[in-house]
């Protein structure tokens, strides 16, 4: 029997073939669907950290050599290539951009190691897009046809993973959409935004959702900011432990 999350999956491969069948979309431009990997069994707390869309194609390539293939052969191939990627990183042979520097010190808090560990063994990636684009972020009617499976799919990862907190990595009206259709509290009633000349607002756990930390994309912000940030993720740890 599929999960709930899996079904989902299966939905995104459909969402895949509709955007490039879209007379409004130019299909060499869509990156292939990336899909979140769930964390490792054992490993507590599991921070969930949502980036806005993937970059370039997103191993392309491969995904049409599996075409052919079964509908769960096709979602196992898109886990694989997430695990190749956050391995590869973690390994150092990717070379980590900011946002996946700042990935390393979520991590270090979460696991409590030391800042020089390189693992990324207690981060749990997503995106509120599913499907990028090759020559840049999802806008306009690339991300309006992919909205609200984004919001179906970020709140069965939650409810899956069960995150101790989720950090939502991006800042624009794109996230904004999907991120206060996940949230559902009226106009952004239930966030602290006394951080917003920082860059980062925050929610605590409340009903069906972790505690929420809300920032400006990592890459090229002062490491100033980042230190506020992490300081409020590990303010936000604490308490839901001691809760």
């Amino acid at each position: 029997m599929t999960t709930p999350l899996q079904e989902l999956w299966f939905l995104w491969l459909v969402k895949y073939s509709e955007m490039c069948d879209c007379a409004e979309i130019d299909a060499k431009k869509l990156a292939a669907p990336f899909f979140s990997n769930a964390p490792e069994q054992g490993r507590s707390p599991v921070i969930m950290y949502v980036g806005k869309a993937t970059a370039r194609g997103w191993y392309k390539d491969q995904f049409a050599e599996c075409m052919g293939l079964s509908r769960e052969d096709r979602v196992a191939e898109r886990h694989k290539r997430t695990k190749e990627w956050v391995d590869a990183l973690s390994s150092g042979e990717q070379h980590k951009s900011g946002f996946w520097i700042f990935a390393t010190k979520l991590n270090n808090i979460a696991a409590m190691t030391p800042e020089t560990c390189s693992s990324l063994s207690h981060i749990v990636w997503s995106n509120v897009a599913k499907i990028g684009r090759i020559d840049g972020n999802p806008r306009g009617i690339y991300f309006e046809k992919q909205k609200e499976l984004a919001v179906r799919t970020l709140k069965a990862e939650i409810e899956t993973y069960q995150p101790a907190l989720v950090h939502f990595a991006s800042w624009d009206d794109c996230d904004t959409a999907v991120i206060d259709a996940l949230v559902d509290d009226g106009g952004e009633r239930s966030w602290d935004k006394t951080g917003n000349s920082k860059g980062i607002w925050r929610r605590p756990s409340y009903a069906s959702l972790p505690p929420l930390v809300w920032t400006e994309h990592p890459q090229g912000k002062d490491r100033d900011k980042w230190s506020l940030w992490l300081n409020k993720v590990r303010e936000m740890l604490t308490s839901g432990a001691n809760a």
